[in-house]
């Protein structure tokens, strides 16, 4: 925003003398009025320069303070990697779109993690939003724009610090396909988890132990019910995988 200084007329003195001699009293009366109406023009704009810049000033003030979020560091920072326990299944798989290579389906994950800072002596559950605690800032890296969140984003704490953290994530998510061979080709559909932002030695991805007890083999699945029209699922598989953006980026995964 450019200023243009404007040199004020206030506090000149003017001559009051109108040459009589000349017979032209009316006409200088009309000149010193235009000056006068000259000198309110020159100082309201001046004002309404400076109330604009402060105007703007204060929206960049407001803006910037919207962008700004407070940081939270992991759990126990200076120590091992912080261990994020997961289970992953596909609810269902509904279709497979090999002209957009992408596939639409609706998958339900579940993080469990440990911070004894939001430790609490109630006997029940605690709720916070996810952005008010340290979370691994999951997200699904070929997910695509269509794919809704349907859960609250946020988690629930134990009385001993522990995290749990639900989603369903539903809709098209892109998989490159290998077609030379259809129609009788097969493929690997993969969904990957990336903590963003951390690397593999500040977050691990485990399988959920507590699900692996209850019999959900690796802490992960699909549905039996799922039938897709000409596709056979013939296995699956999950682990720890990272995610490399760039030589030299990684960031933790698990797929």
């Amino acid at each position: 925003m450019l200023i243009f200084p404007l040199r004020s007329t206030h506090g000149i003195k003017r001559s009051s003398n109108c040459d009589r001699k000349t017979g032209a009293v009316h006409s200088c009366l009309e000149s010193r009025r235009k000056r006068n109406v000259l000198d309110e023009i020159v100082s309201s704009a001046r004002t309404s320069v400076l109330v604009l810049a402060a105007l703007l000033a204060a929206s960049l003030q407001l803006a910037h303070g919207a962008e700004t979020r407070t940081l939270i560091d992991r759990p126990d920072p200076d120590s091992r990697p912080t261990q994020v326990s997961v289970d992953i299944f596909f609810v269902d798989i509904n279709s497979i779109d090999s002209a957009q290579q992408t596939f639409t389906a609706d998958i339900a994950v579940v993080l469990r993690w440990k911070d004894t800072r939001l430790a609490h002596t109630g006997s029940g559950v605690v709720h916070y939003p996810l952005d008010q605690v340290w979370n691994p800032r999951v997200v699904i890296v070929n997910e695509t724009n269509s794919v809704n969140r349907r859960l609250p984003e946020s988690v629930y704490v134990d009385a001993d610090g522990t995290v749990l953290y639900r989603q369903r994530y539903v809709g098209a998510f892109a998989q490159p396909l290998r077609l030379h061979s259809f129609p009788f080709d097969k493929q690997t559909f993969r969904v990957q988890l990336v903590a963003i932002r951390f690397s593999p030695d500040e977050v691990k991805f485990v399988p959920d132990q507590k699900w692996i007890d209850a019999g959900l083999k690796q802490a992960g699945g699909i549905s039996a019910s799922v039938a897709l029209p000409d596709w056979t699922v013939e296995n699956w598989d999950i682990k720890e995988r990272t995610y490399a953006l760039a030589p030299g980026l990684e960031d933790a995964g698990y797929a």
